[in-house]
């Protein structure tokens, strides 16, 4: 787990999707943690080539700068940069998954969340549907909120 940010543990009782949905309706998921989504890309290797290629170089700096606070004394650590630079390296990743056509994929005890593109969502709207009813939860779609 990263120090970045807390990773809900997924209850299996209550588990629905999280991850990323492909544009032929392959739901890559994780398998352990909510809100893991730059962990999926960054672990499935079909993913990551789909990133640019400042994708990889913001990656390691990331890691480099992960190592570096936990070996930081308790009175400094750069957490604000390693937040500031993980945040960058999301929406990178999110905007590079969004232009091709993909879902990010998050569930509430309720409802399946479904976030892209208006042409994402209206293309995979049936199978999203599917994996919502598969999950006894609703299907929620949200449309990003900027331009790509």
């Amino acid at each position: 787990m990263t120090f970045y940010k807390m990773l809900v543990l997924l209850e299996s009782d209550k588990r629905g999707p999280s991850g990323w949905l492909s544009p032929s309706g392959r739901l890559y998921e994780s398998e352990k943690y909510m809100f893991d989504h730059l962990g999926i890309i960054t672990r499935t290797p079909e993913l990551r080539k789909l990133m640019p290629p400042e994708f990889e170089i913001e990656t390691k700096r990331l890691e480099g700068l992960e190592k570096e606070c936990q070996a930081a004394s308790s009175s400094y650590a750069p957490w604000h940069d390693y937040d500031s630079m993980h945040d960058s390296l999301e929406m990178l990743a999110y905007d590079e998954m969004y232009k091709k056509g993909y879902l990010r994929v998050a569930s509430t005890n309720d409802e399946v969340h479904f976030e892209g593109t208006p042409q994402g969502l209206k293309s995979l709207y049936n199978k999203a549907k599917d994996i919502a009813d598969q999950h006894g939860k609703k299907a929620y779609f949200q449309r990003i909120s900027y331009e790509l």
